[in-house]
């Protein structure tokens, strides 16, 4: 589980409610502005399968060349909820980003052949708006404490000013993870 803690200076605390297309734009702005010569997005594209049958519309998808000049395909999926008890327990379970990653996988089980010689890498994310009373206490002693035994939170950043905040969290895996039927 990788940390980093993060302070945001704004006088708007309800910056943390974005939804999740904003987030996904200022992450997506993130990337270009990081890797300007060697990364290309596609942000909210339709997905269909070989009988032309739409199966949903992937969230981002980002090829990165390396620096060996590999090409890496990562497919963001990506969920924004407010954070609440529920949500707390889910986070400290990670089964949450099961459920999303199984839906990332559907879409490249739609085309398969598509991905086949392609380095591939699903990345569900979530995006947590804090905005309730004690949610951003536990977050924090959650953040600062770890999840031991929790493998399937790969990376997790919490985002705060006074008693608002936002906890962004998810992992990285290989398609062959997820075992969906599409």
């Amino acid at each position: 589980l990788l940390h980093n803690s993060n302070y945001i200076d704004t006088e708007d605390e309800n910056l943390f409610g974005l939804n999740e297309r904003a987030w996904l734009g200022a992450f997506n702005n993130a990337i270009i502005r990081a890797f300007p010569e060697t990364a290309v997005t596609l942000q909210e594209f339709g997905v269909y399968n070989n009988e032309r049958q739409y199966k949903g519309r992937a969230d981002l998808m980002v090829i990165w060349t390396n620096p060996k000049c590999e090409k890496c395909y990562l497919l963001f999926e990506a969920k924004q909820f407010e954070e609440g008890s529920t949500s707390l327990k889910t986070y400290e379970s990670g089964e949450y980003l099961t459920t999303v990653g199984s839906q990332a996988k559907g879409y490249i089980d739609a085309k398969p052949e598509y991905y086949n010689d392609k380095v591939v890498f699903i990345v569900p994310i979530c995006f947590g708006w804090i905005r309730k009373p004690g949610i951003l206490e536990k977050a924090k002693k959650n953040f600062d404490e770890g999840l031991p035994g929790n493998t399937s939170i790969h990376f997790c950043s919490l985002y705060y000013k006074g008693d608002h905040g936002a906890r962004v969290y998810g992992n990285v895996y290989r398609p062959s993870k997820y075992n969906v039927d599409v």
